[in-house]
């Protein structure tokens, strides 16, 4: 018997319906795979394999917003890791449950002096309550504990740097970091403010202003204490009702000490305008925190206080009103990335970097109504949405920009959605930034950063090495190329307007006016026989000749179609005939040179210098010419 050999178009059928189970579970597979299986690809062939379409990519999930809140945990960790090869470290645990570190601190300045002033460095013992960072009522302490010669006024200034760092942290922060590197910043300052004070010697005024700065913050922190001793702890629930309703009472009285006079009368029991005033200070700032976190959840001051701090505030006059009007966002951030437009980064370099927020944004937008461009600058924190309101420069339209920012990241270059009312955006100017340090989540400021924009760099907390850098940037949307165009084309008419009116304020500061001569009525050094100024289009300048133009101005000029006469500094369209103002002639009237067939052409009259008036008469004429001259 011999094998029987079949053809391959009877093989296609069976082959197929062997591929068949395989193709099922291909297509019944997630859609995130892009590999088809091998038994697939040698039961198609390579003809069939071609034919199969990759499924899409799952899209990829959005980086988390950087966190600003750090643990107790979180802090110890990085100041050990700064520490800890820099000299003695330790972190003991008190009695009362509050934690004390000695650390050396080695000044980061390279103007610090580090051999003749501190050789071993800093020797510092920082106590931390408790509660740190979660309870804001006791902040953490500094001591200098060495070396022993050094000034006792630094030893008594460094403290309150700490202290006035500590007391400006965020609720939750690690403001025991961001107050040694307060205090490494002014260090070098404050050192040769008493150096010089001990020498005789003036030192800048910013020196100064850091030390009356460190020592108002420690007489405010004290006299706050005092009056939260005194006043603001021993509030009971019937004062508190009584202060919520004198102020709800009160609030449209606009003299201020008679508002908080008659409050603390209504609320009693010894208390004093001033403990009013400062209790109600309390709220304000305890509402100002916690309102970047959660503005729609009330205060909570006490178990048994429950606080809506709006009842509390006065009315705001009309300024104020028009201002909130004017931030608050006229739709939220869905409608934005619905309706507006995507500002995109182009060409995008992170490197030690996770993501980048825009904290000022800065865009060029079209009024349109008068076609004009205008830039306009929104301001925030974190992802919420921004707006932002302007009147347009030239016709005073209300114009309103809603923005809703994005975090940008490797993986995503778009760092923001805009929507204006009134107005077009079409182009991203140079802005503010907030980058996040991909070791350590620490944040740090780019400010101008735009298209160019290149920076290298060390984090500032964990000095990992970082690089930033853009090449461009784009606004995608409808109608972008279009808007951008007209913000063009307007922009050239605004500069060519504006280069005009400051030609017309020199020659004004020139004493050229209508009615009287120019210098030497026009004349130049070039064109002494030219009695006209020529105004040039491409600076609206006006000057005697191109010549002079060149001269004067950093730019080659342009064909010019206006000019000035020269008798009567009248402006008009350029002519060779008389002036339409005074009907003098812009050149000299009569003359005896060919000058290119438009000045004289008699031969007799013509100047013998003029090679025109002999050319032609040595000329060979042949008979036939001559006959046909002769017969004319």
């Amino acid at each position: 018997l011999q094998p029987r050999v079949l053809p391959l178009v009877d093989l296609l059928p069976s082959v197929f319906l062997c591929a068949a189970p395989a193709m099922a579970a291909v297509a019944s597979s997630s859609s995130s795979s892009r590999v088809v299986p091998n038994s697939v690809l040698l039961a198609l062939g390579s003809a069939g394999a071609k034919g199969i379409v990759a499924a899409p990519l799952r899209a990829r999930a959005p980086v988390p917003a950087p966190n600003l809140s750090s643990t107790w945990e979180d802090e110890q960790w990085r100041l050990q890791r700064l520490y800890c090869e820099a000299g003695q470290f330790s972190c003991e645990d008190g009695e009362d449950g509050d934690r004390v570190i000695q650390l050396t601190h080695h000044c980061t300045d390279p103007d610090w002096e580090a051999v003749n002033w501190a050789p071993d460095g800093l020797r510092f013992e920082i106590k931390v309550p408790a509660g740190y960072p979660e309870c804001t009522s006791a902040l953490p302490a500094l001591v200098v504990t060495g070396p022993a010669d050094l000034p006792e006024r630094l030893l008594q200034l460094l403290p309150l740097l700490f202290s006035e760092a500590a007391s400006k942290a965020p609720p939750s922060s690690a403001a025991v970091c961001r107050s040694l590197q307060h205090v490494d910043r002014h260090l070098v300052l404050l050192w040769l403010k008493l150096r010089a004070k001990e020498r005789g010697e003036a030192m800048p005024s910013r020196v100064d202003d850091q030390v009356q700065k460190a020592e108002e913050g420690q007489r405010h922190e004290g006299g706050a204490a005092a009056s939260s001793a005194s006043g603001l702890g021993s509030w009971t629930p019937e004062e508190q009702a009584r202060l919520e309703a004198g102020m709800a009472e009160l609030r449209s009285e606009k003299d201020v000490k008679k508002r908080w006079d008659s409050v603390a009368l209504r609320v009693g029991g010894g208390k004093t305008a001033r403990d009013c005033a400062e209790r109600f200070r309390s709220f304000r700032a305890q509402a100002v925190n916690r309102g970047a976190t959660d503005e729609k959840q009330p205060l909570r001051f006490a178990p048994q206080e429950r606080v809506e701090i709006t009842a509390l505030l006065p009315p705001p006059s009309a300024p104020a009103q028009a201002q909130q009007q004017a931030v608050a966002p006229a739709m939220n951030a869905a409608e934005v990335r619905r309706v507006g437009v995507e500002v995109r980064l182009l060409g995008l370099v992170l490197e030690g970097l996770s993501t980048l927020l825009p904290n000022t944004l800065r865009m060029q937008v079209v009024c349109d109504r008068c076609k004009k461009p205008a830039d306009v600058e929104s301001k925030g924190q974190g992802t919420d949405t921004r707006g932002v309101d302007i009147a347009c420069p030239t016709c005073k339209q209300q114009m309103t920009v809603t923005v809703a920012p994005s975090i940008c990241h490797g993986g995503c270059a778009a760092i923001a959605h805009v929507a204006g009312s009134g107005c077009h955006p079409v182009q991203l100017l140079r802005s503010d930034f907030e980058a996040v340090c991909g070791e350590c989540t620490a944040a740090a400021a780019m400010r101008n950063a735009g298209p160019g924009f290149r920076r290298r760099g060390n984090c500032a907390a964990c000095f990992a090495k970082t690089n930033i850098a853009i090449e461009g940037a784009d606004v995608l949307g409808a109608g972008v190329a279009r808007w951008r165009q007209v913000a063009q084309e307007q922009g050239e008419h605004q500069t060519a307007r504006k280069q005009l009116q400051d030609a017309k304020r020199h020659e004004k500061e020139l004493g050229i006016k209508v009615g009287q001569p120019l210098p030497y009525q026009g004349a130049c050094k070039h064109f002494q026989k030219s009695y006209k100024w020529l105004r040039f289009p491409c600076c609206g300048r006006a000057v005697p000749c191109n010549e002079c133009h060149d001269e004067q101005t950093d730019h080659p000029y342009e064909w010019a179609t206006r000019m000035l006469c020269g008798y009567c500094s009248f402006e008009q369209l350029c002519n060779k005939d008389k002036c339409g103002n005074c009907g003098a002639a812009t050149t000299r009237a009569r003359t005896t040179y060919w000058e290119g067939g438009e000045g004289c052409r008699n031969r007799t009259l013509m100047s013998k210098n003029d090679t025109h008036k002999y050319r032609g008469l040595g000329k060979c004429v042949s008979s036939n010419a001559a006959a046909k001259s002769s017969a004319k």
